[in-house]
């Protein structure tokens, strides 16, 4: 009988088991994170574009988005590299341009910022003229919303055919029909 009981094996105690699994849990979690680090993408770098042209320079400009603008002489236009991605596309402009913005999918909006005026846009053509301290918008097709962008208060909504002039010292606005062949030529060449 003593023979027998110094024959069985001690069993080994249930803590080192649990160890054991931990560490190789350990391991496996630890190569799952390198691994994943490796295939991650970076974030994109988002820098700023500057469009300008120079006296008696026109050029017309490809968004990302396929919108198109055409910038008058004297203009800056400025945009981030992922606009075709941003929540809502935004451009800066000083001076004038000519914008045919294309309609997104999801209704995403587009604003133009000028002289303390801001134009949302969805799917359309206009002229934005800020080369004084008045900004004009002049509307060939569409729809706008104009606000002030201080307050992001509306002050008008456009139809074609018309043009408002903005004056950012007073924060108002005057409202007139044109004959729209007068605003859109020089884009047109």
């Amino acid at each position: 009988f003593e023979k027998l009981y110094t024959e069985i094996p001690e069993e080994k105690p249930v803590r080192n088991i649990r160890r054991r699994v931990i560490q190789v849990a350990a391991i496996v979690a630890g190569l799952a994170i390198g691994i994943t680090a490796l295939y991650k993408k970076p974030a994109p770098v988002v820098y700023a574009i500057v469009e300008k042209t120079g006296q008696g320079e026109t050029r017309k400009i490809i968004l990302d988005d396929s919108s198109e603008v055409v910038l008058n002489a004297n203009s800056t236009l400025r945009y981030s590299s992922n606009l075709a991605d941003a929540a809502i596309r935004e451009v800066t402009l000083e001076g004038n341009a000519f914008f045919a913005i294309r309609k997104k999918a999801d209704h995403r909006g587009f604003e133009v910022h000028s002289n303390g005026l801001a134009v949302a846009v969805l799917g359309t053509e206009f002229n934005v003229n800020a080369r004084s301290n008045k900004t004009e918008v002049v509307l060939t097709s569409g729809k706008v919303k104009l606000s002030d962008l201080q307050t992001d208060q509306p002050l008008v909504i456009m139809r074609p055919g018309e043009k408002v002039q903005f004056d950012p010292a007073t924060k108002t606005f005057t409202k007139k029909t044109i004959d729209l062949q007068l605003y859109e030529s020089w884009a047109n060449g």
